[in-house]
């Protein structure tokens, strides 16, 4: 299950407030966003106005960027209106929705961005190997999975090619243009999978390079499928893309395979 991106903390702040609202009010600026209450749930709350807040709640996945970008329109409001009569406490929710990393500064508040778990140790490693392209590729991802999930899909395969890249150049080995394949192929026939000494090392290391080559071919894969899912060549207007699940899949196997490389090139010494 994915982490809310909306802490309970600064939803209850945000209910208390809206106690100060009518009921015909709160139903209205939900409604606005396509909110309605579940009417059916019964919370531990007292007052009706704490019951409705939490009727509304009930409905809304706080860890769909979707929904948290509607709920997130529908708390902009509150917190002009509040501003109106007391800015302190405009203020207190604005750091509640700040500690939460939503960005106020614009017109519109923006959704935090969580990103893909699998990246976060990957990042650390762009890092120390100074790859900004790398960093720009996991920075595009985080963003696009939910919202753009070719685009996320198409730099997974794009990232694994970086890694491939980056480590080949490190060892002083030539690259040219070879496709995904070829240049797992290279990488990991360029790095020693295994240490010295190990028991049946050529198996172990045969092994590996199978393990490999397969989230190599998953991300090759779902890079091909993107291309027909496409926005080209006037696809039947029922066409559905792919999904934040693809993009999820190829994400996950992509970041798998370049993290599993860079600890091997690491710890080789280089």
């Amino acid at each position: 299950m994915n982490a809310d991106l909306i802490s309970k903390r600064t939803r209850n702040a945000f209910r208390e407030i809206l106690v100060g609202w009518t009921l015909a009010e709160i139903t209205t600026e939900f409604d606005n966003e396509g909110f309605s209450a579940d009417l059916d749930h019964a919370p531990s709350v007292d007052g009706q106005r704490r019951t409705r807040v939490e009727q509304l709640y009930h409905r809304i996945d706080f860890s769909d960027p979707r929904h948290v970008s509607r709920l997130l329109e529908v708390y902009q409001t509150v917190v002009a209106t509040t501003r109106n009569y007391n800015s302190e406490t405009a203020q207190t929710l604005l750091d509640h929705l700040h500690r939460d990393g939503v960005d106020t500064s614009g017109t519109s508040f923006k959704v935090p961005l969580r990103g893909h778990s699998s990246l976060q140790p990957l990042g650390a490693v762009a890092k120390i190997f100074t790859a900004d392209q790398l960093q720009t590729q996991i920075a595009r991802i985080n963003a696009s999975i939910e919202t753009d999930p070719a685009l996320a899909i198409g730099t997974a395969k794009e990232l694994v090619e970086t890694t491939c890249k980056t480590i080949l150049a490190d060892l002083g080995e030539a690259h040219g243009s070879l496709d995904l394949g070829d240049l797992v192929k290279a990488t990991t026939k360029a790095l020693k999978l295994v240490p010295d000494g190990v028991p049946n090392e050529a198996k172990g290391a045969e092994a590996i390079k199978k393990t490999l080559r397969s989230l190599g071919a998953t991300v090759a894969g779902l890079g091909e499928m993107r291309n027909f899912y496409g926005s080209g060549h006037g696809q039947d207007g029922r066409a559905r893309g792919l999904t934040p699940r693809h993009a999820r899949l190829a994400v996950g196997a992509a970041s798998t395979l370049a993290m599993f490389l860079f600890e091997t090139h690491h710890a080789r010494g280089s």
